[in-house]
């Protein structure tokens, strides 16, 4: 993190923090999972940027017709502006209190900010994409100019914000592929027109029928291997980032990443069904991430466990019950007050979690019934402690 941040973050009022982490919390699990791995350096102006981005967000979501939310985005732009120029203290609500601070103190770009202003205008107003150049445009607005700003606050040298992008472009192809179906029921269309028309599938068709078809299915593909190429080039932009930042990004990449794999799995029927990633597999891509990250003191993991050069997919064939199983352990990992001599946030907290989680989940994966007995689930818990304590010890981690 820059010193400009660090110092921005210096005049931010501990009760606006608060309430930029409750929003947070409240608006999604999933970044609020991700932002835990952030360095404690690093979180909080990462929380006030999310909880503001939430806040555009919300005055748009929660409009009960087109009109008005025009007409609050209208007031959102004013709000911007008066956020890169009044003074902060000026400010009643504490979300715009808090950002004012970081953006003026930090002299961060207005320019990233405005870029999700008009993503949100284009939705707004219905849009549709001819092609896929144009819909990168969109990417570009709502999520590519969220991974620029995420940068900055990071500290991360300006040759990796053109990786940021990318990943935020693949992460906003793959929510798009996600709700084809929930967008549809919107009257909302994201996928290029150019491509439903070489499948023969008109806009009314796609919005009124909201039927599967192997066409939509060849679409829904198509997109998915964009997203993939982006991804992939997304990857080297990681490695560039402060240490410390690597996981947390390393993970949220896996992770929305596995939300294709589901999208695969289902055939790509994102019409009738919703791919997602359970709480137990996120779990397990985190712990994955911090091998990949922390390659020396962990590499030895991967004698034992099914690590391979990339994530594993599920195994369509895993029982239910011990997947249900794993989660439920899992879960245990979350209340940390149950194992003495650990304190939430730190890193040996963090090492407990990946570590313990990946165990469990590894094993439930493999089908070793006789793993998912309380005691021998609880048993892996206390073993991952000790070697969680162990692995922080040594200086490389």
């Amino acid at each position: 993190m820059s010193s400009k941040v660090e110092l921005a973050m210096s005049k931010v009022r501990p009760e606006d923090l608060k309430a930029c982490q409750d929003s947070m919390r409240k608006g999604s699990k999933s970044f609020y999972l991700a932002s835990a791995l952030l360095p404690a350096s690093v979180r909080p102006a990462i929380t006030i940027y999310y909880a503001w981005c939430r806040s555009m967000d919300d005055a748009i979501d929660e409009a009960k017709d087109i009109e008005t939310a025009k007409n609050n985005l209208k007031a959102e732009e004013k709000r911007l502006d008066d956020i890169f120029s009044k003074d902060p203290e000026t400010f009643t609500d504490p979300v715009d209190r808090a950002f004012s601070t970081l953006v003026q103190t930090a002299d961060l770009p207005k320019s990233y900010a405005v870029h999700l202003w008009e993503g949100n205008l284009w939705d707004c107003e219905g849009r549709r994409y001819e092609t896929l150049d144009d819909l990168m445009q969109y990417c570009e607005r709502v999520a590519s100019s969220v991974g620029w700003m995420s940068s900055a606050l990071m500290g991360a040298p300006k040759d990796s914000f053109e990786y940021a992008g990318q990943l935020g472009a693949a992460m906003q192809l793959t929510n798009i592929a996600r709700d084809v179906g929930e967008d549809a029921r919107k009257g909302k269309i994201y996928l290029p027109l150019s491509w439903l028309r070489e499948e023969r599938i008109t806009e009314e068709e796609l919005t009124s029928n909201l039927v599967f078809t192997p066409q939509i299915g060849r679409v829904v593909s198509r997109l998915l291997r964009e997203a993939d190429r982006h991804y992939e080039e997304s990857k080297k932009g990681i490695w560039m980032l402060p240490k410390s930042c690597q996981l947390a990004i390393l993970s949220a990449s896996h992770i929305y990443r596995q939300i294709k794999d589901s999208i695969i799995q289902n055939h790509y029927d994102t019409i009738t069904t919703r791919a997602y990633t359970s709480l137990y597999y996120k779990l397990y891509l985190v712990l994955w991430s911090s091998c990949e990250v922390y390659g020396p003191p962990l590499s030895w993991l991967t004698r034992y466990l099914p690590f391979s050069s990339s994530p594993p997919k599920r195994n369509a064939t895993i029982c239910a019950q011990s997947c249900e199983e794993a989660a439920e352990y899992s879960n245990i990992l979350t209340d940390l007050r149950v194992v003495p001599g650990i304190s939430s946030g730190s890193d040996l907290d963090l090492n407990f979690r990946r570590l313990g989680a990946h165990l469990i989940n590894s094993l439930a994966l493999r089908g070793w019934g006789r793993w998912r007995r309380p005691t021998m689930s609880l048993g892996i818990l206390t073993i991952s402690y000790g070697i969680s304590w162990t692995v922080h010890q040594m200086p490389l981690l």
